[in-house]
């Protein structure tokens, strides 16, 4: 919207998974593991948010189904951070590496 008058909200975590795709074709040479899942998840607040699926194969996930946010520590040549993905709820949340 280009407003510059934005602030934080915490928020719960939660969503239900509205939409995914699986990737078959190595699009990024080699950079990903194929077959690559992404998932489009609603949350309890409203927005929706993009990542990837946590502890959950592909040919599990269904419409509607309830996942929870966990954060992965990971590292690159920028150095560590936190990738948010989402597990199926129940999971406890957890910091993995």
């Amino acid at each position: 919207c280009g407003c510059a008058d934005l602030e934080w909200q915490l928020m719960s975590g939660n969503g239900r998974i509205v939409s995914w795709s699986t990737f078959e074709r190595d699009y990024y040479a080699g950079q990903f593991p194929m077959p690559w899942t992404n998932l489009l998840v609603e949350l309890e607040e409203g927005p929706w948010f993009l990542s990837e699926p946590h502890r959950l194969a592909a040919q599990d996930i269904e419409f509607g189904m309830p996942v929870r946010l966990v954060f992965l520590q990971c590292e690159d040549s920028s150095g560590p951070f936190a990738l948010p993905v989402f597990a199926p709820s129940g999971e406890e949340q957890e910091q993995l590496r």
